[in-house]
């Protein structure tokens, strides 16, 4: 059951959240920040589109591709404001011309920490639930095996709980991106629309 209403609640987060973010340009109105906005924009919207994804293959009961996109999903998502909110300009021209970021995933969430993006350690007490789990997932490791095992035979066998653990983590993501998109963009109304919506079909941040 448990299950059930988190995917509900995801599709119509989802739902909503189409109505309020696609096909919107994603620009600031902060001359000097908009070198970031090239880069951290992009991010924020793939970060996004991963969220979508994943909801429509849990929806389907395709758990084992879901989570294989959660690695990329929270990983746009945290590049994305730590290119917004942190980066220098040296290091976004390195990225762009070497594919290279200057640390580690963690790392990256502390200085987005650091900064003050974030209430306390948000982000990294968001990380340390699942950061075991996030390269397994993604890469085929041994939860993916094991979650395709029932006694003698190889089927899907996903526990529940811990997909609706993982609809739960996603769609707090999102959220947080969604939010970073309306500050990028400076817009007020559109960051309270977002909370609105979340506070009534989650009764509070996801």
């Amino acid at each position: 059951m448990e299950l059930d209403q988190q995917i509900n609640n995801a599709v119509e987060w989802n739902t909503e959240l189409r109505k309020l973010i696609d096909g919107e340009s994603l620009s600031t109105p902060d001359d000097s920040a908009k070198v970031k906005v090239s880069v951290s924009g992009p991010l924020l919207l793939h970060s996004l589109e991963l969220y979508q994804g994943i909801i429509v293959l849990v929806d389907n009961k395709l758990f084992g591709s879901a989570l294989a996109l959660l690695r990329p999903h929270f990983e746009a998502h945290v590049r994305g404001v730590w290119f917004q909110w942190c980066a220098t300009e040296n290091q976004i021209k390195l990225f762009l011309r070497e594919n290279s970021m200057p640390m580690s995933l963690g790392k990256l969430i502390k200085k987005i920490e650091q900064v003050g993006v974030y209430k306390d350690e948000e982000l990294s007490s968001l990380y340390a639930k699942i950061k075991n789990q996030l390269h397994d997932y993604t890469h085929g490791g041994v939860a993916q095996v094991m979650a395709k095992i029932s006694g003698n035979e190889i089927v899907s066998n996903y526990n529940p709980k811990l997909i609706a653990e993982v609809v739960m983590f996603s769609s707090t993501i999102v959220y947080l991106t969604t939010l970073a998109i309306a500050r990028i963009k400076g817009n007020d109304e559109l960051a309270i629309k977002l909370a609105t919506i979340n506070q009534r079909i989650y009764g509070k941040a996801p």
